[in-house]
């Protein structure tokens, strides 16, 4: 029969060793997770500033893009110019034979 003295310093000399082994592990994980939030929080800027700029040169082109109100007359020659409607005579005033005869999709 053994002493229980030497049974529980056996038992927490084991369960020191196994702590400190764990504690050297934390610690390799600690320094890892560190230099991968720095490295996340650089490309987190990064990112921001990329999208900001992104934003702007949207701005600028749907700024460009937007046109002034335009006139039925104006509609109408834009809509012809991008083959969207047919072009009829009817539609500018012309009236009788020279205007069937004049129907016809620009092309």
């Amino acid at each position: 029969m053994a002493c229980w003295c030497e049974t529980n310093d056996k038992e927490k000399t084991k369960s020191i060793a196994d702590a400190e082994a764990r504690i050297s592990d934390l610690t390799t994980k600690i320094e890892e997770l560190t230099a991968s939030s720095a490295r996340l929080n650089t490309e987190i800027k990064n990112l921001e500033k990329e999208v900001a700029e992104n934003q702007s040169a949207l701005d600028k082109a749907s700024h460009a893009v937007q046109r002034p109100p335009v006139s039925g007359t104006q509609w109408w020659s834009r809509r012809i110019a991008h083959r969207k409607v047919p072009v009829s005579a009817s539609l500018f005033g012309v009236r009788g034979e020279g205007a069937k005869l004049q129907n016809f999709t620009r092309e």
